[in-house]
């Protein structure tokens, strides 16, 4: 599985070269390894049942700007609105990439001086495939739901998703839409745990950007202040574009913009100068750079594979340790119900080390489900290969609320076992 989510989102990096048209080898290899190595597919990596259909979403949001842009008239839209319904069907937060990549696209037509009859039609082009792509996967949103008798999650607020709303909430999510850039490069739980490396990396990225784009924004200029403006214009809205779900999804976090700014960061050679005196230093300036980003990368990626074996590990064992006192104390005899309350990662006898508590929660394995109940569950399904018969949830919310669970004594010590309405309670900890 990781071979395969790494060789997808290797041909998705294959692609954007592609577009963009970056022949220099050397940035060539250092743009696909950035965009194959970092915490989020890490991240992604976790959610083993779901991380091929990930790096399908985003190697498919690539794809459909691909086809806009180079695919004839009709059958690009067509393509591009199919490409962005399935990436869409896979993991909509990967829409934002879709955003990016043409805006991305807009900035490099500008710098070349492009007609302003191309820059036009490429605009319409991507605006009438973003809505047919939105169409179509409405359309099989409320076919699949009518077909299997079900209703959207409420997950971040997905089920409250209309038009209505995206109208209403629209001047808050835009400014939600830079408080998750900012976001982004300011919390070192966000992106890059080791957050003292990465402030170097990320101050030789603000100065490089601010100069590019300065000598950029020059040069158009001198040609044509319309295009000067629109220039600008363009990089005021990566934020929006990079963040683009979070426009329909008030709930996103900025998490979800991880993999679109990746990409954004690679792309900035569009705006590296190819031509004058600056093109030798500021090429070679880049590529630094990038290795530098691709080590803080690994680094990174590193210590979250740390934290994610660890937690699995500490996780597993105290499962097992706690499975072992319900047999030997004859618990699971027939007709048999019980309930684990607490998380695992506040109980003495989780090991971990440092690196476990530097990664974003989503990787500190353990300690980012909600419902400890359905945790419980899951861990003893597929990492003991035990089926208990856990309580419900319904159960599970009263049970916290009783004055004698509160009371117990947390796993392993005396009276962390006991029973409570016909159920088999465990006290892992007092964290639930």
């Amino acid at each position: 599985m990781t071979i395969l989510l790494l060789v997808i989102t290797s041909i998705a990096g294959v692609l954007i070269l592609d577009l963009f048209a970056i022949e220099n080898k050397v940035l060539g290899i250092l743009s696909v390894m950035v965009l194959s190595a970092n915490p989020i597919i890490c991240a992604t990596l976790a959610y083993s049942y779901t991380a091929v259909n990930y790096s399908l979403a985003f190697l498919f949001s690539v794809f459909s700007v691909f086809c806009i842009y180079r695919w004839h008239k009709v059958m690009g839209v067509l393509a591009g609105g199919v490409c962005i319904a399935i990436s869409m069907s896979s993991y909509q937060a990967y829409i934002s990439v879709t955003c990016l990549l043409i805006l991305m696209l807009l900035i490099k037509m500008l710098l070349l001086n492009a007609d302003k009859k191309n820059i036009l039609g490429f605009l319409v082009k991507s605006t009438v495939s973003i809505i047919a792509g939105g169409i179509i996967y409405f359309i099989l949103t409320q076919l699949l739901l009518a077909r299997f008798n079900t209703k959207l999650s409420s997950y971040k607020g997905v089920s409250g998703v209309s038009l209505k709303n995206i109208i209403l909430n629209f001047p808050q999510n835009i400014r939600q839409c830079y408080r998750n850039c900012t976001y982004f490069f300011s919390s070192h739980h966000m992106f890059l745990n080791l957050h003292e490396m990465f402030r170097v990396v990320l101050i030789c990225l603000i100065c490089m950007t601010v100069f590019c784009i300065i000598y950029q924004f020059l040069i158009i200029l001198r040609k044509n202040w319309r295009y000067a403006a629109l220039f600008l214009l363009c990089i005021a809205l990566i934020p929006i574009a990079a963040s683009a779900i979070t426009l329909i999804v008030p709930g996103s976090n900025s998490r979800l913009m991880s993999m679109s700014m990746i990409v954004c960061i690679i792309l900035l050679s569009v705006l590296v100068p190819v031509k004058g005196k600056l093109s030798f230093f500021a090429k070679r300036g880049y590529c630094l750079f990038l290795l530098a980003f691709l080590w803080v990368n690994i680094l990174s990626v590193t210590n979250e594979q740390l934290a994610l074996k660890e937690g699995k590990t500490a996780s597993a064992g105290l499962a097992e340790a706690v499975l072992g006192e319900l047999v030997t104390g004859g618990y699971l005899e027939e007709d048999y119900t019980v309930a684990l309350i607490g998380g695992g990662p506040a109980n003495p006898l989780f090991a971990r080390r440092e690196a476990w508590s530097k990664v974003w929660g989503e990787d500190r394995f353990g300690d980012s489900w909600q419902n400890n109940n359905e945790f419980w569950r899951y861990l003893f399904r597929e990492y003991c290969g035990i089926q208990l018969h856990f309580c419900t949830n319904g159960q599970y919310n009263e049970l916290c609320e009783k004055e004698e669970v509160m009371n117990m004594s947390e796993f392993p010590q005396k009276g962390s076992i006991i029973e409570v309405d016909g159920i088999t309670v465990v006290k892992i900890s007092n964290t639930y």
